[in-house]
């Protein structure tokens, strides 16, 4: 963005420059900034540089000044306010009050600014605040010819920006759902945060709440849009319809399954619990079921199976878990074998996850043949022919690994080669051979 502005301001100082557009949702005190919020932000920490910037003119820095503090102004009863402030993002406000809102702070915080931008315990949002920072100052020094007055003067006349305003919620995700077409959109996640936030009237609350989804989010990365998948599988116990946000709003919001607001984080933050007991193994001492789990998260075509374990282990814990999770995983590879169609093996897990819901107690579960069964014949057919290529393969052969491999201490999942799989000195005769050309790259 600096390249662009310092390019387009000696070589087309007279024409507009397009920075996208915005979409708010409008309020009486304060307008809810829903897509832009990127840029909006990089702008408002370009202007507290530049105001305490050493060698910015005293006319960049009150301009700069006014743009980041409005003033009081008792005539025209406009109250003393931050123009930008991150009202759900905990500590990420207080930082800005203390590090950017006062003229002269960057300067006196400049030390700690450089130690947030590396330190691991430090939010991530105020990292990245600190590294914007430090990157004006490295672009600045380095361009000590740039006339920062001219600069300036075409970002606030030059610099162009379009905004859309809804009054609700909903509308505005419309918009934003539309209209976004650049830079980092949204997740399902931000959207759902925000519009259960709105939920919450107390401050402290909807604070402590927003800290905990951030940490939670930050935890599963890219991923976290696939975990409320899963909450989702474990609340409608049938395949979506419609997209994510869609169906929590109609299927799991309107319909009353889960309250938006607390009920809904409450729900989340403790499968998030259970997820991590139970999927990503914390302190989790069976070494068996743990292996088993990691061969179906490294090796299973896909991850239907996992809301399915996490039904069960919410419900029963440990009783029975290790038996569950291998006639599910079974049941899961043996219709992939069978050729049965993706719809149908989620359809069955999906049953199973109604199983779970309407049982008295796990033996019930375990016991339920019907659930678990499949054609043996056309499995034992279908195994004995061309199997190699497969999406189910590797699963498969990792899961014969696991019946016949000694599971007390083979709890981490390493390294799989072909000859781990294929006999290191097969005899002339054999049909390894046979089948298996001696290539260098399959090293018998």
């Amino acid at each position: 963005m600096l390249e662009d502005f310092v390019a387009n301001y000696i070589e087309h100082a007279d024409e507009e420059y397009f920075l996208g557009s915005y979409i708010i949702q409008s309020k009486d005190n304060n307008n809810d900034l829903l897509d832009g919020q990127q840029r909006i932000t990089t702008l408002f920490l370009l202007f507290a540089f530049l105001r305490d910037y050493e060698m910015a003119s005293d006319e960049v820095k009150e301009n700069c000044e006014s743009l980041i503090f409005q003033k009081a102004n008792k005539i025209r009863h406009i109250e003393e306010r931050i123009r930008l402030s991150y009202e759900i993002r905990g500590n990420v406000k207080a930082f800005i009050e203390e590090f950017l809102m006062p003229s002269g702070s960057i300067n006196l915080h400049w030390s700690e600014i450089e130690k947030k931008v590396s330190s691991k315990k430090e939010n991530l949002s105020i990292q990245r605040m600190c590294n914007a920072l430090i990157c004006f100052k490295k672009f600045f020094t380095e361009r000590v010819n740039i006339d920062l007055d001219a600069f300036l003067g075409f970002i606030l006349n030059n610099v162009v920006m379009i905004y859309i305003s809804a009054d609700s919620l909903e509308d505005a995700f419309r918009l934003f759902s539309v209209m976004n077409d650049r830079g980092q959109k949204l997740s399902n996640a931000d959207i759902l945060k925000s519009s259960n936030l709105e939920k919450i009237d107390d401050d402290i609350d909807m604070n402590n709440y927003a800290r905990e989804w951030e940490d939670m989010q930050e935890d599963f990365g890219n991923d976290f849009d696939r975990f409320l998948a899963y909450i989702r599988t474990m609340l409608l116990k049938k395949r979506p319809k419609m997209n994510l946000l869609d169906e929590y709003n109609k299927l799991i919001f309107k319909t009353g399954l889960i309250k938006q607001g607390k009920e809904f984080f409450d729900y989340v933050f403790k499968v998030y619990k259970d997820y991590n007991t139970l999927i990503n193994l914390h302190d989790n001492e069976d070494s068996e079921y743990c292996t088993l789990i990691r061969i179906l998260i490294n090796c299973m075509p896909s991850t239907d199976w996992i809301p399915v374990v996490l039904a069960y282990g919410r419900k029963y814990g440990n009783s029975g878990l290790l038996i569950f999770t291998q006639k599910v995983a079974c049941k899961n590879i043996a219709d992939a074998v069978c050729g049965k169609v993706p719809s149908y093996r989620i359809d069955n897990l999906n049953n199973i996850i109604n199983l779970i819901d309407e049982s008295v107690d796990y033996q019930s579960v375990l016991n339920a043949k019907e659930f678990y069964s499949f054609d043996q014949n056309v499995f034992m057919a279908n195994i004995q022919s061309e199997v190699y290529g497969r999406r189910y393969t590797y699963a498969l052969l990792m899961m014969l690994e696991y019946k016949y491999k000694d599971k007390s201490e083979w709890k981490e999942f390493g390294t799989v080669s072909i000859e781990h799989i294929l006999p290191q000195t097969p005899s002339a005769n054999s049909r390894w051979v046979r089948d298996f050309s001696n290539h260098p790259k399959l090293a018998y």
